[in-house]
């Protein structure tokens, strides 16, 4: 008798367990077809001269401060504005006269971490083959961890919030603000 109890407690318990994780359709009377569909050629032309509305054009870009890291490679820490907020970027670049391609990092976004941050090691006599970019977005500082050295910057100004919808063009921004200051 105490064994059916048991099993008529584990069956009862089963069906209360699978009776509250049932979960609603979000998406419960939405057409998913139309809501998932392929963009309208008109659409896409809107989102495009959005875009192309844009500002990205980087004023008063300025080196802050340069490090030598090695015989190959400096870092520069650059400032530029954009939208009116002074934006902070740090730059490693190697020592050439040529063409570089640029690997930008962008540090992702946390409400309790205000600050953009990158641990990198290089040897006495390596250089890189590109331009190295890490940028301080709206509302972050720059953290920079070069061979055991910190590097830092002041708040970048803005909010981050602002960084939601601002992130690609500040990104964008700081590319082309590294443009400016330096050839290679």
């Amino acid at each position: 008798m105490t064994k059916f109890i048991s099993i008529a407690w584990l069956l009862l318990g089963l069906v209360i367990l699978s009776g509250s994780c049932h979960k609603k359709d979000p998406l419960s009377g939405v057409d998913k077809k139309a809501l998932f569909a392929a963009p309208a050629p008109q659409e896409l032309e809107a989102i495009h001269a959005s875009i192309q509305k844009r500002e990205l054009t980087p004023l008063d870009v300025t080196i802050e401060e340069t490090h030598v890291i090695n015989s190959k490679i400096t870092l520069n820490l650059i400032s530029f504005r954009l939208h009116g907020y002074k934006q902070y970027a740090g730059v490693l670049l190697p020592v050439t006269q040529k063409p570089l391609p640029v690997q930008l990092f962008v540090y992702g976004f946390s409400l309790n971490d205000p600050v953009s941050f990158k641990s990198i090691k290089t040897s006495d006599t390596a250089s890189l083959p590109f331009v190295y970019v890490v940028p301080a977005l709206r509302g972050q500082s720059l953290s920079l961890l070069i061979n055991n050295i910190s590097y830092t910057s002041p708040l970048s100004e803005g909010t981050r919030n602002d960084a939601f919808d601002g992130a690609t063009d500040d990104a964008i921004a700081c590319l082309n603000a590294v443009g400016i200051a330096f050839k290679e």
